[in-house]
């Protein structure tokens, strides 16, 4: 008997230094297939999979940590992928395998939520000595649902091989979202650079809005828009499509005072614009950018929803922003140059005027003996009303008039150059000119 009882335990020994060997074995396996990928999706769900299959679970979920007391579920198995991208909030610390029918707390949210999800224990995951997160995993098939030493230590051991994968996978995930984020940012700076060499060439402000709603479209992909100015304390709808601008105006006048885009849809709680925010929602605008000229709101730029029916975030409201700006301050200086150019016009044309008044006074002055004649008018303006005349008459004689129109300017000119039409004409004939009574005569020398 102790021959046999010596060679079974001879067996037993060897059975499990093959078990141990192959469990070495297999780990070493999976951690190399794990280890040599960059898909965060792929790593855990291989070790998920790897888990429940060895040890014939029905359900499992992965949560990686998005905080030290915030977790988000990155991978499930037996489970509705619905969940993925959900966040629990978990303050307590686990350090080893623990069942869920072992914790007092089960008025916690968190332990709710695993309880629905019939997720019975938790494994911890540790990288750097930190918990980066922890895997749950439901009943298993035909055994009991407690695990052995050998069998935790082993779910343990994979879990921990796996967190340096993890932590690798997510910085690849990290470095290619900034590297996304970058380029969104490198292309919304190009377009405002291609915007602003189109800006600057033309002066027409219906070329500024058409360039401007060609950007709405093709970068945003916005359907619905309201484009509008302030002036004179008013708003001026300038350019808009699928909404209605009247029903519009009254709730924008409203918001005047804001100086950050905002959406509407997370600020519906302000008391200050609660009604009106409401009222933009229910015309299909989901987003208000301000468009700023020197620190002061000088228009809005609305916005419907895009095309995918995407939510605006951060990185859209910055260049939603930078677009409106410049289109307003290129609509400014549109503005300014057809008024400059307007101004200049009515320059040209006010010194033609003046060549022309300067032309109605006399080139020569007669000169005679009895007397010297000398005259000069400098108006106070470009034209204006002073007037000196010398019309020549029959027998060597004169007719003498100085004037001065009251006012000044152009009126002023007008009448002036009446005047001196009427004056050359009656002067001629020599006539009396009664008028209420009153006699005025030309006294000619």
């Amino acid at each position: 008997m102790g021959i046999v009882e010596s060679r079974t335990k001879q067996m037993k020994e060897a059975l499990y230094d093959i078990k141990k060997h192959t469990n070495v074995l297999a780990l070493l396996e999976l951690s190399t297939i794990i280890n040599a990928s960059y898909d965060l999706n792929f790593i855990l769900g291989t070790v998920l999979r790897t888990i429940m299959g060895r040890f014939m679970i029905s359900r499992g979920m992965v949560f990686l940590a998005s905080n030290p007391t915030e977790f988000k579920v990155y991978c499930v198995k037996g489970i509705s992928e619905k969940y993925v991208g959900e966040t629990i909030c978990i303050s307590r610390k686990f350090k080893t395998v623990t069942y869920l029918e072992t914790i007092r707390s089960s008025n916690a949210s968190w332990y709710n939520y695993l309880k629905n999800k019939k997720q019975d224990v938790i494994y911890p995951i540790f990288g750097n000595k930190e918990c980066i997160g922890f895997a749950t995993l439901g009943k298993r098939y035909g055994k009991q649902n407690k695990y052995s030493v050998i069998e935790a230590q082993w779910i343990m051991t994979i879990l921990n091989l796996s967190a340096s994968a993890i932590e690798k996978a997510r910085l690849i995930d990290e470095l290619n979202s900034t590297n996304n984020t970058l380029a969104c940012k490198i292309q919304e700076l190009k377009t405002l650079f291609e915007l602003s060499k189109e800006f600057n060439i033309g002066i027409d402000a219906h070329q500024v809005l058409r360039l401007l709603t060609f950007a709405l479209l093709g970068h945003m992909g916005v359907q619905r828009y309201v484009v509008c100015v302030i002036q004179n304390k008013s708003l001026a709808i300038i350019e808009s499509k699928g909404i209605d601008v009247h029903a519009a105006e009254k709730h924008l006048l409203s918001l005047c005072d804001l100086t950050e885009p905002i959406i509407l849809i997370h600020n519906r709680s302000k008391k200050k614009y609660k009604k009106h925010i409401n009222g933009l929602l229910r015309l299909g605008i989901t987003v208000v950018v301000p468009m700023l000229l020197q620190n002061k709101v000088n228009g809005f730029l609305c916005l419907g929803e895009n095309i995918k029916k995407r939510i605006y975030d951060e990185t859209d409201l910055e260049f939603l922003s930078s677009l409106g700006s410049l289109a307003t301050m290129t609509l400014e200086n549109t503005r300014l140059m057809q008024e400059a150019l307007e101004k200049q016009r009515i320059e040209d044309e006010i010194q033609i005027a003046r060549e022309i008044q300067k032309g109605l006074f006399p080139r020569h002055l007669p000169k005679r003996k009895q007397f010297e004649i000398a005259a000069i008018t400098i108006p106070s303006k470009e034209v204006g009303g002073d007037y000196y005349d010398v019309v020549a008459l029959k027998d060597d004689r004169y007719l003498l008039a100085i004037g001065d129109v009251a006012g000044k300017g152009i009126p002023a000119s007008l009448l002036m150059a009446n005047l001196q039409a009427a004056l050359r004409t009656v002067g001629q004939m020599e006539l009396s000119i009664n008028e209420n009574g009153n006699s005025i005569e030309f006294y000619c020398m």
